[in-house]
């Protein structure tokens, strides 16, 4: 990477990002002082998650003295993207998941990456960044390989660089920051409450009849 070049980082989260960064600093060293995060995620749900994450990802953009780019959160796009649910069910989600149509994971995460990395594309073209790269790749929630192919097609439509980070530690430990235990999704959310309380069932077949701890 020559030193006139510059980089436009996607976010997803934090903990991606410190993990991110971890790399970027051994590959890319001083060109991220002429570089940004944007945060362009209208996935997450609900908005108390989206606000919790950009907190955490606002105050590391502080800490690394990096600008920060933050457009309007609109989760409409998402679901106008990957489609699979109905408006007339939007005030039962919390109470009722059950009559949410849950789209196919393969094909939702596919429309959900494309959606925010052409963005990513997109807003550097705009503002004549040379580089871009995404958390997405140092996410445990993520295929990463499918998401480089996304990318690599979407830089050969926009010419511009997208900087594929080597040896992501995807086990290091970052702490002091909010972390999730879901992708983002109001999809995998679901997802994941299925899965807690399939093993609750599993762990405690009958809480019924199970004993007090007083």
């Amino acid at each position: 990477m020559a030193k006139n070049m510059s980089i436009l980082i996607h976010a997803c989260c934090a903990d991606c990002l410190l993990k991110l960064l971890a790399v970027l600093k051994q590959e890319a060293g001083a060109i991220l002082q002429e570089s940004s995060i944007l945060f362009y995620n209208p996935n997450i749900y609900p908005r108390e998650e989206y606000q919790a994450r950009l907190k955490a990802v606002k105050t590391i953009a502080l800490e690394e003295k990096i600008k920060l780019i933050v457009p309007n959160y609109k989760p409409q796009e998402y679901f106008e993207t990957i489609g699979g649910i109905e408006s007339d069910f939007e005030d039962e989600l919390k109470s009722d998941f059950s009559r949410v149509i849950m789209p196919k994971q393969k094909l939702r995460c596919q429309k959900c990456w494309n959606l925010r990395l052409n963005f990513l594309f997109k807003m550097a073209k705009a503002r004549d960044f040379t580089i871009v790269t995404s958390t997405l790749l140092s996410s445990n929630y993520q295929n990463q390989n499918e998401i480089r192919k996304i990318a690599l097609s979407l830089a050969k439509k926009y010419q511009i660089e997208f900087h594929e980070v080597n040896e992501i530690d995807h086990g290091l430990k970052t702490c002091g920051f909010y972390k999730q235990n879901y992708c983002g999704c109001l999809f995998s959310l679901i997802e994941k409450s299925r899965e807690k309380y399939a093993a609750s069932k599993i762990n405690n077949p009958n809480p019924k009849y199970s004993k007090s701890c007083g």
